[in-house]
């Protein structure tokens, strides 16, 4: 079978390699967004290893706007190969495309995604984890408006109908996307031979950096500039920042700067699952609005550190349907979890506080 996969994050990236290293009969072209930090480098890793047959990297369009960049986006519906020509990094590799793929994995349907597979006529398009948005929701389902758009100008997107949706912990899932459910092969940190790839690909450092702090938190991209987001922001790492050097602020992969407050920033930018495997204890305390990283610990290597969840801080980000799903997950969560009351969901600041002094008053135990 000959199978494309397109991932803009490094963390759709060790999905793949994590499926097709256990699916070896299949030809397997990847296609890799340049939007993450270290992209090209990993880039460069990826192809030294000889894993896939061919890798096409491509860069997302700028948000182009006025009339012609109406003009651009109705044509790029229109021709699916103009589009993809836009976005190749190398336009010869338009040539190098099979005229049909029997599967795309995509875990978004973004304007690249959605032009390779009306391009290559995929015959089944599979959705594959992306973190949070991939276990509520229907993030196969585009806005009405993108539909009719899409459908009047002769690409209708029921083409795109998933068939599949692979996630690494299928029972966590609330997805309302129409489709079967499958397991993503499992990571197991005591295979060393796995566990070198990936940290030969990622240039995992392997030097405990993490087991110096007991608290994580976890920034989020403040795409839309909103003020009353960084006002949030702020107020929360003025919390957090009682703690001392005890707590490390890790940015999300999209921000190149990020303001720190006066927190300890990490600055190696390792990646974030094999962190998890190896310095990630039951003991720390992954603080985020609403993260994948918080859940990664439990969904590759079963451990379970403390999760304070902090998405009821922000009302102006988070619409009223989705806090419904949000709250549903976070007891899906609590129910797998060994010890329950280690999941937090604080709905005002006193209650964040208060989540922070009694798990503090804790100690540092040795969990592993």
């Amino acid at each position: 079978m000959q199978i494309a996969w397109v991932c803009d994050t490094a963390y759709q990236i060790l999905n793949c390699i994590i499926y097709t290293r256990s699916n070896g009969k299949d030809t397997v072209d990847l296609y890799i967004g340049h939007q993450f930090v270290n992209s090209e480098e990993i880039e460069k890793k990826l192809r030294e290893t000889g894993f896939f047959r061919r890798i096409v990297p491509y860069r997302p369009l700028k948000n182009e706007r006025g009339v012609a960049g109406t003009i651009k986006k109705m044509y790029g519906i229109v021709s699916p190969r103009y589009r993809l020509g836009r976005m190749l990094i190398h336009s010869d590799d338009l040539q190098r495309i099979p005229n049909r793929y029997d599967a795309v994995f995509i875990s978004v349907p973004a304007y690249f995604q959605i032009s390779l597979a009306f391009f290559s006529k995929a015959q089944r398009i599979c959705y594959f984890d992306d973190g949070m948005g991939s276990y509520f929701g229907d993030v196969s389902n585009p806005q009405k408006k993108t539909r009719i758009m899409y459908a009047f100008l002769g690409h209708n997107l029921k083409k795109l109908k998933p068939d599949a949706l692979y996630l690494n912990q299928p029972d966590f899932c609330q997805s309302k996307m129409d489709c079967p459910r499958f397991p993503l092969p499992e990571l197991n940190r005591d295979d060393s031979d796995a566990m070198e790839l990936l940290s030969k690909i990622f240039n995992y450092k392997r030097d405990g950096y993490y087991t110096k702090y007991r608290f994580i938190y976890l920034t989020q991209p403040n795409d839309d500039g909103l003020e009353k987001v960084e006002q949030v922001d702020e107020k929360i790492i003025r919390l957090l920042a009682e703690y001392g050097k005890d707590v490390l602020l890790r940015p999300h992969p999209r921000q190149k700067q990020v303001n720190a407050g006066g927190l300890l920033e990490d600055r190696h930018r390792d990646m974030w699952e094999l962190i998890c495997a190896d310095q990630i204890r039951d003991d720390h305390v992954l603080i985020a609005a609403f993260s994948t990283s918080q859940i990664i610990p439990k969904l590759f290597y079963n451990k379970e550190p403390y999760i304070i969840f902090l998405y009821n801080l922000y009302p102006m980000l988070v619409k009223p349907e989705n806090r419904i799903e949000m709250l549903n997950l976070t007891e899906t969560i609590k129910h797998h979890y060994r010890k329950p009351e280690k999941v937090f969901a604080p709905d005002t600041f006193e209650a964040l506080a208060s989540c922070m002094r009694r798990i503090a008053g804790g100690g540092r135990k040795n969990e592993s």
